[in-house]
């Protein structure tokens, strides 16, 4: 069936320009994960200002490939039968003008960082919250009107609240645009607790299934009117011009509230409805409370309340893969499993918080991805349809074993057996392929020179680790072999590592090969490469992977270790704790209570314009809050994990 849908709505009378609207309420963004690689990320007003915003993404089935299916809901508030509707959300069109009035009835109340946003429409609150489902791609929606506090009216209050599911059904990379191929059917679904309608615009990709719950069911009305919006625009990136899209909505809803503090739960699922929204939505909702009481902690300084709300968000980078194997999702919403990120991410975001079997479940599920001691660039479903490149992310595996195997000095016997192999088989086909170039490096964005001596003090650390492996089994020719390579590696480290010492290019480099204990380099060269870090690479929030570069927070937990190591019981932790404190403030832009790639400090243009979560630096600043004794206790415990649907 082809599309047969009506023209896209005109644009109402409130419509606006860019400048109309405060840029720090479509600036400030909330993350929600599912636990599989899927995501609900926008703002406060819900207005998505980027391709890969919106309440529903989750990878299409059977691959990792991220697909974009519920972008946003239109809303609008109809608070008196004599009165035209009120809308609340909000789009922004080719030209940047902006429809929808939400930004003028934003109220202070609510949580940005958890997509709770609440308006006043004359004497009424509107409050729109959301919660994802762990385990399954889904969103829910939750409104509830009630009367503002000023307003001492009591009994009914007959309020209508239209809502309009807008859908983009595509990939992350692409955009959609108005088709003929597009299947406009509807089929309404009614269940005992709920109900709501399905559809499937393209035969490729799964069904969308919303339900509805929470109120009586003849207060709640589906009307399929099938209707496109046309032109709807995001903002340029950096180095790029607007690009805009269309979106197809399938059907109108309608919710009746009779009764003040009256809710509904709308819930959008792929293939498989939800029928009860409103009582999972009880069941998240306090999960998700006791999950903040027990990451918020006794944080008594800025450092120790950095590292709980840091804590509070970091299984939002763990993801269960399709075959069931625990990973890290490199950030959101630029999302995907990268070998480099996931081994640098891991000891912070795990080990850090006392998760140890978490720690050990990511590195064992790796395993089957070991390909003649490589391990991917980036993940895949499985290995056949992973990208490799050099040994950059299993020498970051076997950095990530050394530090399990310090934290876990009583692990399980049968995990560190088949650690340890791995180990013996990264080193062996490292060994034997000196000159491999590791392209996957680049992930870390590192200046040539400054790759080059990482790569030394990788290996260096990791034939200095294999070798005490091999000690500890007995196995004496191997650690005579190790040991002669490690003789050869430790000299190539020390001749590039002085080498670089007046190269600002190979500033973040010394510094990350001077935070390796098992590096063959004396206190005094670790304070040198300190010292050169501070001087070309330190920036206000962060530091710079080489001149002129944006400053990035996760370089700080080198910073921490490389001094602590240096100084050892002379370190002043008070200093190193005020370059943590510096991050805070990082907390409260891009998407709240998540570091992103890149600091915003002054100057820095590009990282402004990038909100996005990054898993290497929540880790190595959860990493370096522990080194400092500043994560709560509290924290290493684990959060109770949310309910699946």
């Amino acid at each position: 069936m082809h599309d047969t849908t009506a023209p896209s709505p005109k644009l109402d009378t409130a419509a606006r320009h860019l400048a109309a609207i405060d840029a720090g309420t479509l600036a400030r963004h909330w993350l929600a994960t599912d636990g599989r690689g899927g995501y609900a990320v926008s703002n406060l007003l819900c207005c998505p200002t980027r391709a890969d915003h919106g309440l529903l993404a989750a990878p299409r089935p059977g691959t990792t490939a991220l697909h974009l299916f519920l972008s946003r809901f239109d809303e609008a508030v109809h608070a008196d039968a004599s009165a035209a509707a009120v809308r609340l959300g909000v789009g922004r069109y080719r030209g940047g003008v902006y429809a929808g009035r939400a930004d003028q009835l934003l109220t202070p109340a609510g949580d940005a960082a958890r997509g709770s946003t609440t308006f006043r429409v004359g004497d009424l609150l509107v409050v729109r919250e959301l919660l994802v489902p762990k385990g399954r791609a889904a969103v829910l929606v939750r409104y509830t009107v009630r009367r503002a506090s000023s307003t001492r009216a009591t009994g009914s209050m007959p309020v209508r609240l239209d809502l309009r599911p807008l859908l983009a059904c595509r990939a992350l990379g692409a955009l959609t645009v108005r088709n003929r191929e597009l299947d406009a059917s509807v089929r309404l679904l009614a269940a005992a607790t709920s109900t709501g309608f399905s559809c499937q615009p393209y035969g490729a990709l799964p069904s969308v299934v919303t339900t509805i719950g929470g109120l009586a069911r003849e207060a709640c009305r589906v009307v399929p009117e099938p209707v496109w919006y046309e032109g709807i625009e995001y903002a340029p990136e950096p180095g790029s011009g607007a690009a805009a899209e269309d979106h197809w909505s399938p059907a109108r809803i309608e919710l009746d509230f009779a009764e003040p503090d009256a809710s509904a739960v709308v819930a959008t699922a792929l293939d498989r409805a939800i029928d009860d929204p409103a009582d999972l939505w009880r069941r998240l909702a306090r999960l998700r409370v006791m999950a903040q009481a027990a990451a918020r902690g006794p944080a008594t300084t800025p450092t120790a309340v950095l590292a709980a709300r840091i804590a509070a968000t970091a299984d939002d980078y763990l993801s269960v893969a399709a075959d069931g194997r625990l990973g890290i999702q490199r950030g959101f919403p630029r999302a995907g499993e990268h070998g480099v990120d996931t081994f640098v991410a891991l000891p912070g975001l795990t080990l850090a918080r006392g998760r140890h079997a978490a720690c050990a479940s990511v590195l064992c599920g790796a395993l089957p991805y070991l390909r003649d001691g490589r391990l991917p660039a980036r993940f895949g479903t499985g290995p056949a349809d992973s990208d490799y490149a050099g040994f950059a992310a299993s020498l970051w595996f076997v950095r990530a074993v050394e530090r399990y195997f310090e934290a876990c000095p009583a692990a399980d016997a049968s995990a560190v057996a088949l650690l340890s192999a791995a180990v013996d088989e990264v080193l062996d086909a490292r060994d034997e392929d000196p000159g491999s170039e590791d392209a996957d490096l680049a992930v870390l964005d590192l200046p040539a020179p400054s790759a080059r001596i990482l790569t030394d003090a990788l290996w260096c650390s990791a034939l200095a680790f294999g070798s005490e492996l091999a000690e500890a089994a007995g196995n004496r020719e191997r650690a005579h072999r190790r040991r002669q390579a490690r003789a050869r590696a430790d000299a190539a480290l020390v001749a590039s590592h002085r080498e670089g010492a007046d190269d600002p290019a190979a500033a973040a480099g010394r510094l990350l090969a001077a935070s390796f204990a098992r590096a063959p380099l004396a206190p005094a060269e670790r304070e040198r490469a300190l010292a050169s870090a501070a001087a070309t690479l330190a920036a206000p929030r962060g530091l710079r992977p080489g001149p002129g570069r944006d400053a990035v927070p996760w370089l700080l937990g080198a910073f921490v270790e490389a001094t602590l190591l240096a100084r050892g019981a002379a370190a002043d932790r008070v200093a190193l704790a005020a370059r943590l404190d510096a991050l805070l403030p990082e907390l409260d832009v891009g998407i709240c209570e998540h570091l992103g790639e890149c600091c915003a400090d002054a100057g820095d243009s590009a990282a402004a314009a990038r909100p996005t979560a990054a898993a290497r630096s929540a880790g190595e600043i959860l990493r370096a809050c522990a080194l400092l004794g500043a994560l709560p206790a509290v924290t290493r415990t684990g959060a109770p994990a949310e309910a699946s649907a």
